[in-house]
């Protein structure tokens, strides 16, 4: 009779400390998510940032009318680029969070041969390297958090991994 207390005590202390170390571990998985989201929110920042001073000017990808059905503003850019089609290239998304180096806009900014038309801006100088750096910065940040999303996803019944 002891045996068996001490055992269920044993297993007890063992249930409990698995327990808490799966709620350490989901703890620790919520804390890297909040950090990953304001890493990616300070990003988006920027990128609408260099989009409104570059690029949702008068005249070009800003108002009821943009050009190429393209609005940058900060409020509708991502709407409007992320996994969308290039109007230009239709077999290229603007930006591709699968494959970020197919993204066309950066294309178009990087000025980067087989783009239709001229480097963006036109009629303006072209964006900085550490401009650029930051939409490149923001379209891997897209992938990760794409990817991560995918890895935890719930498998359909019968669905390996």
């Amino acid at each position: 009779m002891r045996k068996m207390m001490l055992t269920m005590l044993v297993l007890f202390f063992i249930f409990i400390g698995l327990s808490m170390s799966g709620n350490f571990a989901q703890e620790k998985a919520v804390k890297a998510e909040k950090a990953l989201a304001a890493s990616n929110d300070a990003l988006q920042k920027k990128v609408a940032t260099e989009f409104k001073n570059h690029c949702a000017v008068s005249g070009c990808h800003k108002g009821q009318f943009p050009k190429k059905k393209l609005n940058l503003e900060p409020e509708k850019f991502y709407d409007a680029i992320v996994d969308v089609p290039s109007l230009q290239i239709d077999s290229l998304k603007l930006v591709d969070t699968k494959s970020p180096e197919r993204s066309y806009l950066l294309m178009k900014i990087k000025g980067e041969q087989g783009i239709v038309g001229d480097r963006m801006p036109i009629d303006a100088p072209p964006l900085k390297a550490e401009e650029i750096e930051v939409i490149e910065k923001w379209i891997q940040a897209l992938k990760a958090t794409a990817t991560d999303e995918k890895a935890l996803e719930k498998p359909k019944t019968g669905e390996k991994r």
